[in-house]
């Protein structure tokens, strides 16, 4: 009786599991169905407000995915860190700190077009884009077109 009763409880236990797993995949999924374009442009819009009006493109640069281009992301920044038309928005660094440093120090992360994005929101793991810089035009405060830099 013992034995069919664990039995009983070890099978509950794994359709609980198997529905748990199925759910945390259908989330998954329908956090990242609509494609990156569309997520960046509500996560911008809620973030940013109009303030993009201010901007003719963006560069999103991430801290961890492909080193070579985020290294000439980092170097376009540190050349053109004074175009007052282009958004820099940093994001999925482990230190900004860090990242200071490597840009010529604090000031430039404190300009009024650089981003920290310390909540890594423009930058799910579930989108490929998420590994490359990006371009990002904008034409009157809405994306126009994205683009790996």
């Amino acid at each position: 009786m013992k034995m069919k009763l664990y039995m009983n409880n070890i099978c509950h236990l794994k359709i609980r599991l198997i529905q748990i797993v199925a759910i945390f995949i259908l989330l998954s999924l329908t956090s990242c169905g609509n494609g990156y374009e569309q997520f960046f442009k509500q996560e911008s819009k809620e973030v940013f407000g109009n303030k993009l009006q201010n901007y003719s493109r963006i560069i999103l640069i991430p801290g961890i995915g492909c080193t070579g281009c985020i290294s000439s992301a980092e170097k376009y920044f540190r050349k053109n860190v004074n175009d007052s038309s282009c958004l820099y928005i940093f994001t999925n660094y482990i230190s900004f700190k860090g990242l200071g440093l490597r840009l010529g120090g604090k000031e430039n992360l404190s300009r009024q077009n650089v981003y920290l994005d310390s909540n890594n929101v423009f930058m799910p793991s579930c989108f490929n884009e998420s590994s490359y810089p990006l371009q990002i035009s904008l034409e009157n405060g809405k994306v126009k077109t994205i683009k790996k830099l």
